[in-house]
């Protein structure tokens, strides 16, 4: 309550009072006539905020005093305290709620799996080398280069980069079906154009494949996406590089799991 030199109304006064503990503290009650003049400049310009409760701070927000001990002296204009921790208690299970159902789609969406066969899948990575010498029969060239194919997003996609060297007028790049030593039909296509590094490395193609450019074939057998992975992690699969003065490829390099590669070569140092 504000006071004003001039005005009369009837002012709250400071009163001694004690508690049932014997404690005592200030106290507002009203005065039954207008203070003197004098008393009324004391007050003019003053806001009269005096707790009525010892040992409670309320606090000013948005224009309500919020009395954390509302429910124990029946406080008005605020929350109770009972309220306030009902409602820090529901929002804290609905973060929990949330969390507890956001984060399996998101280790999903993040490729994330706990199943030791999908965590296997997941770090499958291929780099080879692509050389004449690898071609049924062999081709004798200069030529060169280096792939690296590896499984992503949980086995239902891969990535590629192809990298050719001292090579000219390249048609086309694909991973073919067959074992080493063998030739056969092309699943997965890289590059198609022309194309030529004829001095050092370039990149001839880099990306990502998934089911649908995946090219069926009868035989061998490669009718779905899960087919090729199962002969991709076989090391049945080859990338293949054509060109035009060797149309059913120049350099070649079987597609052969890298823990496969480490296993033999610690078997050739026994």
């Amino acid at each position: 309550m504000v006071l004003r030199r001039g005005e009369c109304r009837r002012s709250r006064r400071l009163c001694h009072r004690e508690d049932s503990e014997g404690n005592g503290f200030p106290s507002a009650g009203l005065s039954k006539a207008c203070p003197p003049a004098e008393r009324r400049s004391a007050y003019s310009e003053v806001s009269m905020n005096i707790p009525l409760y010892p040992r409670l701070s309320p606090r000013l927000i948005s224009g309500k005093v919020i009395n954390p001990d509302a429910e124990r002296y029946e406080s008005h204009g605020g929350f109770s305290l009972k309220k306030m921790l009902s409602i820090a208690l529901l929002v804290s299970l609905e973060i929990f709620v949330v969390t507890v159902q956001v984060a399996p789609a998101l280790a999903e969406h993040q490729g994330l799996e706990t199943s030791d066969e999908h965590n296997e899948i997941q770090q499958v990575t291929f780099h080879i080398d692509l050389t004449g010498s690898q071609q049924v029969g062999p081709v004798t060239t200069d030529a060169f280069g280096l792939a690296m194919v590896r499984l992503i997003d949980n086995g239902t996609a891969i990535s590629f980069r192809v990298i050719v060297c001292d090579i000219i007028n390249v048609t086309a790049s694909h991973i073919h079906v067959g074992a080493a030593g063998t030739n056969g039909p092309v699943i997965i296509p890289f590059f198609h154009g022309l194309f030529s590094s004829p001095h050092g490395c370039k990149t001839l193609a880099e990306g990502t494949r998934t089911a649908a450019d995946l090219n069926t074939q009868a035989s061998p057998s490669i009718t779905s996406w899960n087919d090729f992975v199962k002969a991709l992690l076989a090391g049945n699969t080859y990338v293949n590089v054509h060109t035009t003065a060797n149309p059913g490829g120049e350099i070649r390099g079987q597609l052969v799991h890298e823990h496969e590669s480490e296993n033999e070569n610690d078997q050739g140092d026994d």
